[in-house]
């Protein structure tokens, strides 16, 4: 008969883990739900094993095949769009290119209406006045010109960085508008169970009942023989010992067997008070914070050897066999 043995904290504490760790897995397995919208698709699948032996999770999304033909679509434009060159040549050539557009056709009607004035005027190509009159009309279309490239460069830059950002706005707002919308789904929480409470609980249950039952083997020999001994040893020496003692072993020998600590190095103020009609010494010492009174296990061990047990390295005797 031995003390329960305190639980290894090492292997509670493992143990705890695998039981938070299984807890958490599961919690996170029942709370992936795939889902399917008109707009695209969510679902997970296990990709493998994290280290610790856990299942790991890929999460798939994917938009719906005419979601993503549009994206794809944008997505080309967007890159041609990436490529436009937005140096100070690029630019000057765009805004020749509009001004040629917008203005040529009218610098042309200018100059041919001039030049239906001057020959009414009788002023001829060749003239001195033909030519002057011709130059301030080139000096002016080149004045208009040198206003109009320093006053557009910026609207033109600003076209350009537009046009190149036009795809790229496109796909933002097909991607807002067409973003998959899943349903918000109930979550699910498994308890970890308290293994190391369980653990704890069970070992302070055992200890109680092995700290109840040493108790009970320190005062077994009370209860045998503290009554005769107080009431007939007390005062009688030997022979009043002896004459308490015959009622004794009757008495005693109907009882169950009982076990009581007995070694004598857990006593302490050893007195004895009498002896047993089996001839064997009554004494009355200290043991477990207790007044008791009993035999000496290696005495009885002399006369009845089979009422004496080892208990965690100390005699015990059975005081049902030991009156005998």
């Amino acid at each position: 008969m031995s003390a329960p043995k305190a639980p290894d904290p090492t292997a509670t504490a493992n143990a705890q883990m695998k039981f938070s760790t299984d807890a958490a897995a599961k919690t996170q397995q029942m709370n992936q739900y795939d889902q399917t919208t008109p707009f695209g698709s969510l679902s997970y699948t296990q990709s493998g094993t994290n280290p610790d032996g856990t299942p790991k999770y890929s999460v798939n999304q994917q938009y719906s095949p005419e979601v993503q033909s549009i994206i794809s679509t944008l997505l080309g434009k967007g890159q041609t769009a990436a490529n436009t060159d937005l140096s100070g040549d690029a630019i000057t050539s765009r805004q020749m290119d509009l001004y040629s557009k917008y203005y040529d056709p009218i610098n042309q009607q200018k100059t041919s209406a001039l030049e239906a004035e001057l020959y009414n005027k009788g002023i001829r190509p060749g003239s001195k006045a033909y030519e002057n009159a011709m130059n301030l009309n080139s000096r002016n279309v080149n004045d208009q010109l040198t206003n109009y490239l320093m006053q557009s460069r910026g609207q033109a830059l600003n076209e350009a960085t537009t046009q190149g950002m036009f795809p790229y706005q496109q796909l933002g707002a097909v991607v807002g508008a067409a973003s998959p919308n899943y349903a918000q789904t109930p979550q699910v929480n498994v308890q970890t169970p308290d293994y190391q409470g369980a653990v704890q609980n069970n070992y302070n249950a055992k200890t109680q009942q092995y700290n109840n039952m040493m108790s009970g083997l320190f005062s077994v020999p009370s209860t045998v023989l503290g009554g005769w001994a107080r009431g007939g040893f007390q005062g009688l020496g030997a022979a009043g010992a002896a004459s308490a003692g015959s009622g004794l072993g009757s008495a005693a020998a109907s009882m169950l067997p009982m076990l009581a600590f007995s070694d004598r190095r857990l006593k302490s103020n050893i007195s004895m008070i009498g002896k047993h009609t089996n001839g064997l010494n009554v004494y009355e010492y200290d043991i477990g914070g207790k007044r008791e009174i009993g035999f000496m296990a290696d005495e009885v061990r002399e006369l009845h050897p089979d009422a004496v047990h080892e208990v965690n390295g100390y005699l015990a005797v059975d005081y049902a066999k030991a009156v005998r």
